[in-house]
């Protein structure tokens, strides 16, 4: 929650203030009240509060003398300057020394939940921008940053990711309250929808017995859980370990809980090296293969984060090695979280890396030519991969992107294995599922968010390939 400081020097406008607004439905907790302006400035400067809510007008020192103070020490507090007088010099003069809002008292209730809303927005933001920072160092270049030094002397560790774009805030405060069993902790928003907590543990670790798990998959949440490690070095270990186990949706899984393992298994390297001897050797429709053989063991679990990583990054580095085709192609090394971020799931991943194939069997028979044509079909897939909601019509989208008609329909289909309205449908009924299963929207809302303006033909595409119709898929996920 974001701590909140009161300030107001008359005790009773002071209490109205706080009832006037839902400070924990919005994620806020009022960590101090004071009626002495003096006392809220050394507040301020020791416990450096979220946000401030003070009247303007005070004896010893106003509200905006406050918010300049803190701005004169570095203090970043958000002030929220309170007013029972409508001067345009005071709001002016507020404005000027960076308060977030300037309001009237009486505060009624749907602007004091909208301003909450504002507010815990721009510390959102604020907190993305600081722990974004610290999460590059642990998560890309292996570093500890000085937050980290609270755990030095803590015994066990563990880490946990929490992934999901619309996580109810009271669902988040129970993931955390069940992790961090009076242990120290430290929590990391390092963007929308992502968020991680290092937290001492006992020997056993930690649990989030709970936690709901009906509730965390109403939400589309996935939670991965690291390994417990005695190991202050390994935090960014515990932090990787953590966000694999939690990217489950990239593996088609359900929302949920899930442990780290990484598989046992050595022959994950072996499949790397074999798709990059059969490109060497022009053996692409075997490369093929091998990536279908990739894509079964990664929805079956048998092949983990590491695996992935390990594979694309051979592909990448062999690719650039042999003359520059990797930069060409658009495909350089990258980490997990890259390779999840940009394909989202495994079916995507080997759908692009069947383009790159393709890409490279047609610059065999001509290497000017094909380069220059299949660029374009990889343009034109990624605009139907972002696009598939929309009008598409293949026909304009091959004169657009400078293909012949029939020779685009005829590589869409050897590279994804649908024809060019079956791949739309596929795309369609996947987000199709995502949106019911979040109990957010209707059949008809699910309908027009996947390009449908019919619902009853949606309704029919959707049974014709889920098996089930809308409705009942719906009321069978309640």
């Amino acid at each position: 929650m974001y701590r909140v400081l009161l300030v107001d020097d008359e005790i009773w406008s002071l209490k109205g203030l706080e009832s006037s607004f839902e400070w924990e439905e919005e994620g806020f907790s009022v960590m101090e009240r004071t009626t002495s302006s003096t006392e809220a400035m050394k507040f301020i400067e020791a416990e450096r509060p979220d946000a401030v809510f003070t009247d303007i007008r005070m004896p010893e020192l106003s509200g905006l003398d406050l918010l300049r103070n803190a701005r004169e020490q570095g203090i970043e507090s958000e002030f929220i300057i309170i007013s029972g007088y409508a001067q345009f010099d005071y709001a002016q003069e507020a404005v000027k020394n960076g308060a977030f809002d300037y309001c009237l008292k009486p505060i009624d209730l749907a602007y004091s939940r909208q301003l909450l809303q504002r507010l815990r927005e721009k510390l959102d933001q604020n907190r993305y921008r600081k722990d974004a920072a610290i999460f590059q160092r642990l998560f890309y270049e292996e570093q500890l940053p000085e937050s980290m030094e609270v755990f030095r002397n803590t015994g066990c560790l563990q880490c946990i990711a929490v992934l999901g774009e619309e996580i109810p805030f009271r669902l988040w405060e129970g993931i955390r309250e069940s992790f961090c069993t009076g242990f120290p902790s430290v929590v990391l928003s390092p963007g929308p929808g992502r968020r991680i907590i290092l937290s001492g543990c006992p020997e056993e670790g930690s649990g989030l017995d709970g936690v709901p798990l009906r509730e965390l998959r109403r939400a589309g949440a996935y939670v991965g859980i690291s390994r417990v490690s005695k190991a202050f070095e390994e935090i960014p270990l515990l932090v990787r370990e953590a966000f694999f186990a939690a990217s489950g949706r990239f593996f088609g899984k359900d929302p949920g809980i899930y442990r780290f393992s990484e598989s046992a298994d050595p022959y994950y390297e072996t499949y790397g090296k074999k798709i990059c001897r059969l490109i060497l050797e022009n053996r692409y429709e075997e490369a093929c293969g091998v990536l279908e053989e990739i894509r079964v063991l990664m929805k079956g679990e048998e092949l983990g984060a590491g695996h992935i990583v390990m594979i694309w990054n051979q592909i990448a580095l062999m690719l650039q090695e042999s003359g520059g085709a990797g930069q060409t192609l658009k495909m350089q090394p990258l980490d997990f979280a890259r390779i999840s971020q940009r394909f989202q799931t495994v079916d995507r991943l080997c759908d692009y890396l069947k383009v790159i194939l393709a890409e490279l069997s047609l610059r065999q028979r001509d290497e000017e030519d094909s380069a220059r044509t299949n660029e374009n079909f990889v343009n034109l897939l990624q605009y139907v991969t972002e696009n598939y909601c929309g009008k598409l019509s293949l026909s304009e989208l091959a004169g657009q992107y400078y293909l012949n008609l029939s020779y685009c329909s005829e590589l869409f289909k050897k590279v994804t294995g649908y024809t060019f309205s079956d791949y739309i449908t596929r795309l369609r009924m996947e987000k199709a599922v995502a949106l019911l299963s979040s109990q957010k929207y209707s059949v008809r809302e699910a309908a027009y968010l996947t390009g449908y303006n019919d619902a009853f033909y949606f309704s029919k595409v959707f049974k014709k390939y889920h098996g089930v119709s809308p409705s009942h898929f719906l009321k069978r996920a309640e």
